[in-house]
């Protein structure tokens, strides 16, 4: 299956610059098609914000032949989602609510479908109790990851299942059943494991 890849791009303008440049970000960002051959990049999504001006517009076939993207098209974004999740984790350390150091069960034991307790299995003994923030931002974790570690099974789910909506509940329980808190790389702390 050929699925259109999504190129999401952040920038930051002065405002002065803002306003000057908004046919050179639409040059830019058409420059950038290219719709088909080895690599295409079939549609580009921009949004760019600052103070009040707001630039929000796409480009390209939102299923890579016949269909405009739109700027209000959904899309996947991926591992964009690990920056910007480190990004808020940071701010919150920064305000006092919580400690990058901490052990995740400090703040994930009381959610019952995360199953803290059972998480993390290596050669048979729990780790879940000395993952930390940190090493979760690290990939350092040792946890197996159910779109690489399970690929074949989850991508199958998907292609019987295709309106299926995710959450997180679901996708832990998903998790367990492929029982992959016993497949982990490595115990915390002792080895480097990158989701694509």
């Amino acid at each position: 299956m050929n699925k259109p890849l999504f190129t999401f791009f952040f920038l930051a303008f002065s405002s002065v610059c803002f306003g000057q440049q908004k046919d050179q970000i639409k040059n830019l960002i058409d420059d950038h098609l290219k719709i088909k051959g080895k690599n295409p990049v079939q549609s580009i999504q921009i949004f760019i914000s600052q103070n009040d001006l707001i630039y929000n517009e796409a480009v390209g076939f939102a299923d890579g032949k016949n269909v405009k993207a739109d700027k209000g098209n959904q899309f996947k974004i991926a591992s964009i989602t690990k920056m910007m999740t480190a990004v808020v984790i940071l701010q919150m350390q920064e305000e006092g609510k919580l400690v990058i150091d901490d052990s995740i069960s400090k703040y994930l034991k009381d959610i019952s479908y995360i199953r803290v307790k059972e998480l993390h299995y290596y050669n048979g003994k729990s780790y879940a109790g000395k993952i930390t923030i940190r090493q979760l931002l690290q990939h350092k974790s040792g946890i197996a990851d159910i779109f690489t570690d399970a690929t074949f099974r989850f991508y199958l789910n998907e292609y019987l299942n295709k309106k299926q909506e995710w959450n997180a509940a679901k996708l832990m329980h998903r998790y367990y059943k492929y029982g992959l808190n016993r497949k982990t790389h490595f115990s915390p702390n002792n080895g480097y494991f990158i989701r694509m």
